[in-house]
């Protein structure tokens, strides 16, 4: 959908927390679209199931992409 020709992956972690960066080349998503489109709900879906942050980023001249932020303090203290 995007006409991505590139597609990156970041993943970083602490102690706290797991964060999970994608980014592509792609043409970006406008707001209006961010609702319509499956694959995104489904991603925000499966984040909240998870109790992660899901975040869609699209810099204006960077690379359009998403933000998936897990905070481990917080589930691991529910699992107690």
């Amino acid at each position: 959908h995007s006409h991505a020709t590139e597609a990156w992956c970041q993943y970083s972690a602490s102690p706290q927390s797991v964060q999970i960066i994608i980014e592509d080349n792609g043409v970006g998503i406008s707001s209006g679209q961010e609702v319509e489109r499956r694959g995104i709900t489904g991603m925000k879906e499966r984040a909240t199931l998870l109790g992660a942050k899901f975040q869609i980023q699209n810099r204006l001249g960077g690379k359009p992409g998403c933000r998936v932020t897990l905070s481990l303090v917080r589930n691991i203290q529910s699992e107690r």
